[in-house]
């Protein structure tokens, strides 16, 4: 889930764009992804009902959320369990009226958001998508699903070590929660 997120230059012209399965809760992202990551944690697969999520990292300058024509709010968070990386490190958004898993926001890194690249809408694609540069949490692998040897994905058995170090400075900083985060259970612009 690294690398860092730098600063973009003001949003430009999308250059991807998705929507949940309804259509209710659209985006549009000025950039590509920064970094794919296929995470095979036990909530991931159970989210999406299959053997792993891709997310791409996106700043979040880079991204618009919009729910057209929607009553109520559009977006639905869940706060993840607390681990032993702390409590709650992270918040998924999901479409508050069809259920479509949207994006995971982590506490401990407040510029990003982790889109879930199911949604990408692939005609929208301008240019090229980078390929996913590692598994996650491999010790959590659906037994059932055998990886492939040769993809040449970095393999890790939970976060990369840059992320593990980017969780415990915010543990130690006294686990912050995000500023974009509500403590209650929608979010109307989650960008």
């Amino acid at each position: 889930m690294e690398p860092t997120c730098e600063p973009t230059s003001p949003p430009k012209a999308a250059v991807i764009s998705g929507s949940c399965v309804c259509g209710k809760v659209t985006y549009q992202s000025s950039t590509l992804p920064l970094s794919v990551t296929l995470c095979h944690c036990v909530q991931c697969r159970k989210v999406s009902g299959a053997p792993f999520l891709t997310f791409g990292l996106f700043h979040n300058t880079a991204l618009n959320w919009s729910s057209p024509s929607f009553d109520g709010p559009p977006i639905k968070l869940t706060a993840s369990p607390a681990t032993k990386w702390g409590p709650s490190m992270a918040v998924r958004g999901s479409c508050g009226s069809c259920g479509s898993p949207l994006f995971m926001k982590y506490h401990c890194r407040p510029d990003g958001t982790s889109v879930v690249m199911g949604i990408v809408d692939d005609a929208s694609v301008t240019g090229k998508i980078a390929r996913p540069k590692e598994h996650i949490f491999l010790t959590e692998r659906a037994t059932w699903w055998t990886l492939a040897e040769c993809d040449g994905l970095a393999r890790h058995d939970e976060f990369n070590h840059g992320f593990q170090a980017r969780l415990k400075a915010w543990n130690v900083a006294g686990c912050p929660k995000r500023s974009d985060v509500g403590s209650d259970s929608s979010l109307q612009d989650p960008a």
